[in-house]
């Protein structure tokens, strides 16, 4: 990985000043800047920073060889972030479009989602933004605590977003 090339998340600074020091432990302050450095985590295959920035709850169920697979059959173009809404104190919306390029057939294709993100507090207590994957079942009772901590019913929290 060159790491003096133009960072791949779209803001124009340099790769090792930009995502790097996210895919290397720093937190991402609000849910765009995570949703920038998981997209750069794709295009350079930092799986394990992808798995690491999902809700933990979600984390055991990702297939690490399924998404470095899938990461390595795709050529990635351009990061356009079309939107961002702040949701509730706790979670923020992302719209993003994603380019890339299939490597064994050379078609061009946008990967277009409406991502959502929850605030929680980690392991080390410290406020943290976490990616609410939809494909990802939290097998729970509706009912009960939300895994996020906020306190609130899983129904009323992150379960309106999955």
């Amino acid at each position: 990985m060159n790491t003096l090339s133009v960072c791949p998340c779209g803001l124009g600074d340099v790769y090792e000043q930009c995502c790097q020091p996210y895919h290397l432990g720093e937190l991402a302050e609000n849910a765009e800047r995570l949703m920038r450095s998981r997209y750069s985590a794709f295009v350079y295959q930092e799986i394990d920073y992808i798995i690491a920035t999902t809700l933990p709850i979600q984390q055991h169920l990702l297939d690490r060889a399924a998404l470095l697979a899938w990461t390595q059959q795709l050529t990635w173009q351009k990061l356009t972030i079309k939107q961002v809404a702040k949701l509730d104190r706790l979670h923020s919306k992302v719209h993003f479009c994603a380019d890339f390029i299939y490597n064994d057939t050379g078609v061009q294709e946008c990967h277009e989602e409406h991502s959502v993100f929850v605030q929680m507090m980690n392991a080390q207590n410290k406020p943290c933004w976490y990616f609410l994957d939809p494909t990802v079942p939290i097998l729970r009772n509706r009912q009960a605590v939300c895994p996020c901590k906020s306190g609130k019913k899983f129904q009323s929290c992150c379960g309106r977003f999955l």
